[in-house]
């Protein structure tokens, strides 16, 4: 009997397509035209189980999906008394030929059946899942097996990588490596950690961006240049920033910051195409489809680019806001040690008179906005602070699709120079 050495689950599944109704159900005459007395082998994590008489329904799944597997004692033979020492969460492995059962599902007739590796642990509740956030986040294998599709962000996230990388080095850019240790801050406005070179005896800092390194070796002649690596700031942690992130940052001489947008919007497309291509590849699944679908953004049409001061405006006026509001910053700057008390006062009453004019004006961070005026040294220092608080987070609201139904990337040009590092 024809025996594969390994079957992934998500081959198996492909090449029984065609089997497949439009209902859902296989066709079990179709089925055994396809793979007629082949045996496949598939290797897997034990998932669920029902019954433990005489036959046993196992759910197998794999890295590319799952398959039911069909115990029958009298086809297992001495390998049936394993199923007693079998635990939801080991790793197993089965022999048999595929087959369709009674309510039409594809699966294995298990004819050997052994333990690979024994889970210590009991997964997570079948119908709650893990939903500790935190705990979610501290113990991501486990969050891999409670929720499969947490896998499959990670395997996206592969593919986005591969397709950038395969974007660039197509346009004659060069993939580098460049220190991680730095004895200099610089590339960006963040705080460092700090470490000790012994045999050196020099503090380093552990770079927060690869800016500056890239940029020599511009000089140095290569014109076209990447990384895709790790940076670290220490600052802030939450379960949408981490102080130790990946991170592309790339130069190409002679281009200027209009090259690079037009450069960006078709690498986005690229990497999207190859995403799709790649998650029917990997997973084979309409789960890009899915995704593609419940999206609130497109990227098929031009991304906008608007100017920092033209951004402002514009949230001004669709939050409600009078333009004066832009004249106003230091009078709502609250600075513990300058501000007096009637420019406070004054700056308290402007505030409470505008956030009662809209939705959208009542949803403005005004306290950390008029903290975060307080710090700005600089008239451009004001306008990049206006521009976090009153446009960034409400870009996906201003900036949408003629029928409003998509938002659409926008670019922010023409920051001012001061927040330059």
């Amino acid at each position: 009997m024809e025996r594969d050495a390994r079957s992934f689950i998500g081959d198996l599944r492909q090449s029984a397509a065609s089997a497949q109704t439009e209902e859902g159900p296989y066709d079990p005459e179709k089925v055994t035209e396809l793979f007629g007395e082949r045996e496949f082998t598939i290797l897997g994590r034990l998932m669920a189980r029902r019954g433990f008489g005489k036959a046993s329904f196992l759910r197998v799944r794999d890295a590319s999906g799952e398959m039911q597997v069909f115990a029958k004692k009298d086809v297992l033979g001495e390998d049936f008394a394993e199923l007693k020492l079998l635990d939801l969460g080991d790793h197993i492995q089965v022999a048999g030929k595929a087959m369709v059962t009674r309510t039409g599902e594809l699966s294995i007739q298990a004819e050997s059946l052994r333990l690979v590796t024994k889970a210590l642990r009991p997964l997570a509740d079948k119908w709650h899942g893990l939903a500790d956030v935190d705990l979610r986040y501290r113990r991501r294998y486990v969050d891999m097996v409670a929720n499969p599709a947490v896998a499959q962000v990670i395997g996206a996230r592969s593919l986005v990588l591969s397709g950038i990388r395969k974007y660039l080095d197509e346009r004659a850019f060069m993939e580098v490596e460049t220190p991680s240790l730095h004895p200099l801050i610089g590339g960006a406005s963040a705080r460092p950690f700090v470490t000790h070179h012994n045999a050196l005896d020099m503090e380093l800092f552990m770079r927060i961006a690869p800016e500056l390194y890239l940029k020599r070796l511009l000089v140095g002649g290569l014109e076209r240049v990447y990384e895709i690596g790790r940076s670290y700031r220490n600052e802030g942690i939450s379960t949408r920033h981490n102080p130790e992130f990946t991170m592309i940052e790339l130069y190409w001489a002679y281009a200027n910051y209009e090259t690079l947008m037009d450069m960006t919007e078709e690498l986005m497309r690229d990497v999207d195409a190859h995403l799709e291509k790649g998650m029917a590849q990997r997973f084979q699944t309409k789960l890009y489809e899915q995704w593609k679908s419940s999206r609130t953004f497109t990227l098929e049409q031009p991304f906008f680019r608007v100017p920092m001061a033209e951004c402002i405006h514009k949230a001004l006026a669709q939050a409600g806001l009078p333009a004066e509001v832009t004249a106003s910053y230091d009078m709502l700057a609250l600075h513990e040690e300058k501000t007096s008390a009637d420019m406070r006062a004054q700056g308290d009453e402007a505030v409470r008179t505008w956030a009662k004019m809209s939705e959208r004006a009542r949803k403005i961070d005004w306290s950390n906005l008029r903290r975060a005026l307080g710090a700005s040294e600089t008239k451009g220092d004001q306008l990049f602070v206006a521009y976090e608080y009153l446009a960034e987070p409400f870009l996906a609201a201003d900036y949408r699709t003629s029928d409003g139904e998509y938002s659409v990337p926008v670019f922010v040009t023409d920051h001012p120079a001061e927040i330059s590092p």
